[in-house]
């Protein structure tokens, strides 16, 4: 288990290490969810959801759809 300390700013921030973000597939700007669970704070990627079907896709989904409703939305598109 990797083990890192780092310090809480003024503003009571901290920055979380490129191996944390890379172990959890996070990158700037994702959502992530906070709880203290037994003495400890454990962070876990928002998980976002398809607009229509609410399958669970990756976070930085351009559509917010997965790709099985883009499919099926293209399809639609090019009969009609």
């Amino acid at each position: 288990m990797l083990v890192i300390t780092r310090k809480i700013d003024e503003l009571g921030r901290i920055v979380l290490p490129i191996e944390f973000r890379k172990a959890l597939s996070v990158d700037t700007k994702c959502d992530l969810d906070m709880e203290v669970k037994d003495g400890a704070i454990v962070l876990t990627p928002k998980q976002t959801v398809c607009h229509s079907c609410g399958a669970v896709i990756p976070a930085k989904s351009k559509y917010c759809l997965c790709k099985e409703c883009i499919k099926v939305i293209k399809e639609d598109e090019s009969i009609g």
